[in-house]
């Protein structure tokens, strides 16, 4: 037997009858993840800790809510149809980009005109 078939069995073999097809794939997924990153160790394809939280910090600033020039008070000030457009695309990206692309806000809320 091939390493990769032993691999998938070792995984897929504590796996209930009742598991899905996507728990199956998940887990060869991380497993595939946990070694490409043990392969880029390695390889010496790595950043400090410190560099790591140098490229995340300009990704995330602190606000004050009383702030008029925040991005809150920009989407306060829109209709609540626009607003929930615009959560409706970025959730709907966030699913693609997990390969999860169910509706599942749509099942949540519904707008009603006045």
């Amino acid at each position: 037997m091939s390493a990769v078939k032993e691999t998938a069995g070792e995984l897929l073999e504590p796996l209930s009858d009742e598991s899905s097809q996507k728990e199956a794939q998940y887990r060869l997924y991380v497993r595939q993840t946990i070694e490409q990153g043990l392969a880029d160790v390695e390889a010496g394809r790595v950043i400090s800790h410190g560099e790591a939280k140098r490229q995340i910090v300009p990704v995330f600033v602190e606000r004050d809510l009383s702030d008029p020039n925040d991005d809150a008070s920009y989407w306060r000030s829109r209709p609540a149809e626009e607003r929930i457009a615009a959560l409706e695309e970025i959730r709907a990206e966030y699913h693609h980009l997990l390969g999860d692309a169910e509706s599942r806000l749509q099942r949540v809320f519904t707008v009603v005109e006045h």
